[in-house]
C-alpha cells in the first residue's frame, strides 16, 4: 500500500508539470521563430516558408499569420497557416500544400489571402492526437468559389504519415462561415471537454460562437449581436481574445476596445464596455495577464481590469514605453514562463529583427517590468502584428490537468480492483492450506 500511495503522489507531481509547452515553439511571417528552451525563449531560424505562399495557375497568393502546436514536453507537432501545414521537420504535409485551394476574385492590395488574425488550432475533443486548424481569408473580399471571406476548418491526424502528422482528406478546407471579420480565438466550454470557437461577422454586429465537439464545428452558432457595426476593411481588421478563465472576451480594432462578459457553458456574450477613445493606436496584439487583471494591447498599453467601472478601466490606460514612439510592441501572446512577448515594429527593417518582453504582467504600471528590443532573432525578421498561438495557455493547461486526472482516477480503480482481486486469492488460498492441514 505504501508504494501505491507513493505512486499516487509521484502521479500528481507528474500533473503539475505537463501540460505547460503547448505554446513552446512559436513562428512568424518572414521566417523567424522563437523556441522554448525551458526557461526563456531563443530564437528558432528553421521555419519553412511554404506556410507564406501558395500558387494556383499564374498566380502567387500570401499567407500572413502563422500558428503553431506542440506536445505537452515542447516538441513541436505542426504549424501553419491558410497556405499550408508543416510538420515537425519543418516539411509540408503530404496533403498540407497547398492548404487553401482558391484565390481573390479582385484584390485592390493585390494578391493577397491574408488576415490579420488568421488562424487558430483547437484540439479535437477526445481524441489527444487530432487537432482542428481553422483559418480565416480576407476580409471584405470575394472569392473564386463566391463565398466572402469566410472561416474554414481542416483536421490534422499526428498519427498520419508515420507520426509525423498529415491532413485528414475527408475533412480538408470545411466551410464554417462565410463573411467574417479578420478575427478569431477560442476557449474551453464550461463542461471541460468541449470548445467555443469564436469569430465575429463583417457589416453587423454579430459575434458568433460556434460549439466545438469531437463530431466537429457546430453549423449554428450562438449569435450575440452587441458593438458597433463595421463597414470598412480597417476595423475589420485586429484581435479578439478571451481571457485565462474563459469568463470575459476583449475585442480590439483600430477605433476602440469592447470588453464583454462570456458564458462559458451557454456561448453567450453580454456586459459590454467600449473604451474610447482608444488613444494607442496600434491595433495590433492583445493579451490577459496571467491572473486576468490586467489587459495588453499593442504599443504596449495596459489597463487595469480590476478596477469596478468602465471608466475607470478608460482612467488606467498606461502606455509603458517610455519613449512613447516607434518601434512599438506588436502580436502579444504569453509565454510558458508567464511572461508576455510580442514583435518589436515599425518601419525600420532592423528593429523587426527584435521581440519585446514584460516580464511581469500582473503588476501595475511600470512594476510590470516591460523591455523594449531584449529578444533578438538571429537577423530574421519576425514582421508579424499578430497573434501565434491556439489556446490560451491556461487552457492547455487544465486541459492536460483534466486528462491527468481522469489517467489518475483510472490508475486508482485499477490498482484497488488489483488489491480486491489478491486480497480475494489470498483469502482463498489461506482457506485452503487450512483445511489440508493434520
Amino acid at each position: 500500500m505504501r508504494s501505491a500511495i507513493v505512486l499516487m503522489f509521484s502521479f500528481l507531481a507528474w500533473t503539475n508539470v505537463i501540460g505547460q509547452l503547448e505554446s513552446a515553439n512559436w513562428y512568424f511571417f518572414s521566417d523567424a521563430g522563437i523556441k522554448y528552451n525551458g526557461s526563456v525563449f531563443v530564437a528558432d531560424t528553421n521555419q519553412n516558408d511554404s506556410t507564406f505562399y501558395y500558387s494556383i495557375g499564374n498566380n502567387t497568393y500570401t499567407s500572413h499569420h502563422v500558428c503553431s502546436m506542440s506536445d505537452a514536453t515542447g516538441q513541436l507537432l505542426f504549424y501553419g497557416s491558410s497556405a499550408a501545414i508543416i510538420n515537425r521537420e519543418h516539411r509540408s504535409m503530404p496533403n498540407g500544400l497547398p492548404l487553401m485551394n482558391v484565390g481573390v476574385q479582385f484584390d485592390p492590395n493585390g494578391k493577397s489571402t491574408l488576415a490579420e488574425e488568421g488562424s487558430i488550432i483547437i484540439p479535437r475533443p477526445n481524441h489527444p492526437n487530432q487537432y482542428y486548424f481553422v483559418y480565416l481569408r480576407t476580409a471584405n473580399r470575394f472569392y473564386t468559389d463566391g463565398i466572402m471571406a469566410g472561416a474554414f476548418a481542416t483536421l490534422v491526424d499526428m498519427d498520419l504519415d508515420n507520426g509525423m502528422g498529415d491532413v485528414v482528406d475527408t475533412f480538408k478546407n470545411v466551410y464554417v462561415r462565410d463573411s467574417t471579420e479578420e478575427k478569431i480565438c477560442a476557449t474551453p466550454h464550461a463542461n471541460g471537454v468541449d470548445f467555443w470557437l469564436m469569430v465575429r461577422q463583417s457589416f453587423t454586429n454579430n459575434y458568433h460562437a460556434f460549439l466545438v465537439t469531437e463530431s466537429g464545428i457546430s453549423s449554428t452558432p450562438v449569435t450575440t449581436s452587441l458593438g458597433i457595426v463595421h463597414t470598412a476593411l480597417g476595423p475589420m481588421q485586429g484581435n479578439l481574445r478571451f481571457n485565462h478563465k474563459g469568463t470575459m472576451l476583449a475585442h480590439l480594432n483600430s477605433e476602440r476596445i469592447e470588453l464583454y462578459d462570456f458564458d462559458n457553458a451557454t456561448g453567450q456574450l453580454s456586459n459590454l464596455r467600449t473604451l474610447l477613445p482608444f488613444t494607442g493606436g496600434v491595433p495590433a496584439g492583445l493579451e490577459f495577464s496571467p491572473d486576468d487583471s490586467k489587459l495588453y494591447t499593442g504599443g504596449p498599453f495596459q489597463y487595469d481590469l480590476s478596477v469596478p467601472t468602465q471608466s475607470a478601466i478608460q482612467a488606467s490606460e498606461l502606455w509603458l514605453d517610455v519613449t512613447l514612439g516607434s518601434p512599438v510592441m506588436v502580436g502579444l501572446q504569453m509565454g510558458p514562463n508567464g511572461k508576455i512577448y510580442g514583435n518589436c515594429w515599425d518601419n525600420n527593417s532592423q528593429h523587426a529583427k527584435y521581440m519585446d518582453v514584460i516580464h511581469r504582467p500582473n503588476e501595475l504600471g511600470n512594476l510590470c517590468g516591460y523591455q523594449d528590443s531584449i529578444l533578438f532573432l538571429e537577423g530574421k525578421t519576425g514582421v508579424s502584428a499578430y497573434q501565434n498561438s491556439s489556446l490560451p495557455i491556461s487552457s492547455l493547461i487544465s486541459m492536460q490537468t483534466r486528462c491527468a486526472w481522469v489517467n489518475l482516477l483510472s490508475f486508482i480503480s485499477t490498482l484497488l480492483s488489483s488489491i480486491r482481486c489478491f486480497g480475494i486469492l489470498v483469502i482463498l488460498l489461506a482457506g485452503q492450506t487450512t483445511q489440508t492441514q493434520p
